[in-house]
């Protein structure tokens, strides 16, 4: 049976006994990748840690293992020499590190185009798995089928360290108007930690025709014995060589989270990225059943099946539950493009409700190669601003050449003061210094803890879109 995915125990960080935190991260053939990490266990937790990188072909086959550690730098930028297969990250502490999962991001890079994505699978410790912690039924979802001809549509399971036998598995495609299709599809025999890709070209030839020719989703199930399920989701535009990437997310129709007693409405703001197109916050399906609305521009939608709704006027959706309690748990999507010839970003998010505690420190990735921002959105509705005193912003810069950091701390008499973004290279125009011509990470410290921020990469019209941690 599936377990109660308990988002308030997430925020208490009770995941049992944690000495290892890991992440593994796709290798795509032919896209240039890095896996960058930030010592954020010792600036956010005082926690000394040690990485293990090991690469592995696709079929799970050992190639490499690499230690490193933070003698020389705050930043690890990891570029894999393999060609195509899998990267594993461990960080290994003496003392409980608390949570399991890495907070890791992998940036893909292609002539055309970049795209960055935070940790998504992992391999389960034998420790979750023997404490009944471990989420193993893969049920996923969340993932955006694009119908334009010459793009591709994959996602990625990494297998944990357990094999799996061969298997029936299930793929849903669910249309606009949430009527939904399914077929039972065979899924070889899984080795240890092997990369297998689903296809939906493979796997539904016929998929576009499915879909009514219109955006639509995909959900997967599949029998797993050791592996967190999440996928990495890629599009990849054949004829422009653009190539974007997201991760899925559970399917809650079948998983189950918590609810919550909300006195008021659980909100979703996008970033207000500037010179965009098609803005759309995405509702994806297969959600907790329900009878709920979304409420945005002075206009309230009911809705039992997903939705795409026009994110250009930037306000606030406020999702509220007819039925009974909301669960905590609602996955949305912010999607757009440049240009009509770049593909679009989408970046996995979700609502913010009563419940969740106030969040002071962020940290996520920035370049000084890619031209860089850094978004905040404010979620005064929830959380109150500080009665006395101005809001302060602290930012640092760590980067991967030196131990060397740039502070910049900026003070706001009010909470309407606060920018909705700022260049990276106007808070710190020395960052050279620091980052040079790679990528770095930013954390920022705010005395208010109503923020949601997200950072950006740019190249020539392809941009990325990634929530901070």
């Amino acid at each position: 049976m599936p377990k109660l995915l308990n988002q308030q125990a997430n925020y208490r960080a009770d995941f049992g006994e944690t000495y290892r935190s890991s992440a593994i991260f796709l290798k795509p053939d032919g896209i240039a990748t890095t896996i960058s990490v930030m010592n954020y266990w010792k600036h956010k937790n005082g926690l000394s840690v040690s990485l293990l990188f090991t690469e592995r072909r696709m079929d799970g086959t050992l190639v490499a293992r690499t230690p490193m550690g933070w003698d020389a730098a705050n930043v690890i930028n990891f570029v894999p020499s393999i060609e195509a297969g899998s990267v594993e990250v461990e960080a290994f502490g003496n003392v409980n590190l608390r949570i399991p999962y890495a907070a890791i991001m992998a940036v893909y890079e292609t002539p055309a185009s970049v795209t960055m994505v935070h940790a998504y699978g992992r391999n389960h410790s034998l420790v979750e798995i023997e404490d009944d912690r471990a989420i193993l039924e893969g049920r996923e979802g969340c993932w955006t089928l694009d119908v334009a001809q010459g793009i591709s549509n994959t996602a990625y399971f990494h297998n944990g360290h357990a094999p799996v036998d061969a298997q029936k598995a299930t793929m849903i495609l669910t249309r606009h108007d949430g009527s939904e299709v399914e077929r039972s599809f065979d899924l070889a025999a899984l080795r240890p930690f092997e990369t297998v890709a689903f296809d939906v070209e493979t796997i539904w030839p016929d998929y576009r025709a499915a879909l009514d020719g219109r955006l639509g989703w995909a959900t997967v199930h599949f029998d797993n014995a050791s592996a967190f399920t999440r996928m990495l989701i890629a599009r990849h535009d054949t004829r422009t060589g653009h190539y974007q990437t997201t991760h899925s997310n559970f399917d809650y129709s079948a998983h189950q989270t918590n609810l919550i007693e909300a006195t008021r409405p659980a909100l979703m703001k996008p970033p207000k990225v500037a010179d965009v197109q098609e803005e759309r916050v995405v509702i994806y399906p297969r959600f907790t059943p329900g009878q709920y609305s979304v409420s945005t521009a002075g206009e309230t939608t009911p809705f039992d099946h997903a939705e795409v709704i026009d994110a250009s006027a930037r306000d606030a959706l406020a999702f509220e539950r007819a039925d009974g309690d909301l669960p905590s748990r609602i996955v949305t999507g912010y999607r757009a493009r440049r240009s009509p010839e770049a593909l679009p970003f989408e970046c996995s998010l979700g609502v913010t409700h009563e419940k969740r505690p106030p969040k002071r420190f962020h940290w996520g990735l920035v370049s000084a190669h890619f031209a860089s921002r850094i978004y905040l959105t404010r979620y005064e509705e929830l959380y109150p601003t500080p009665e006395e005193g101005p809001i302060e912003l602290s930012f640092t810069l760590f980067g991967p050449s030196n131990l060397e950091s740039q502070t910049r701390k900026l003070s706001y008499a009010a909470r309407d003061d606060l920018p909705d973004s700022f260049s990276m290279a106007d808070v710190f125009p020395d960052a050279d210094a620091v980052i040079g011509d790679d990528f770095g990470f930013i954390t920022l410290f705010c005395n208010w803890g109503g923020l949601v921020v997200f950072t950006s990469l740019e190249k020539g019209d392809a941009l990325t879109v990634e929530h901070t941690f």
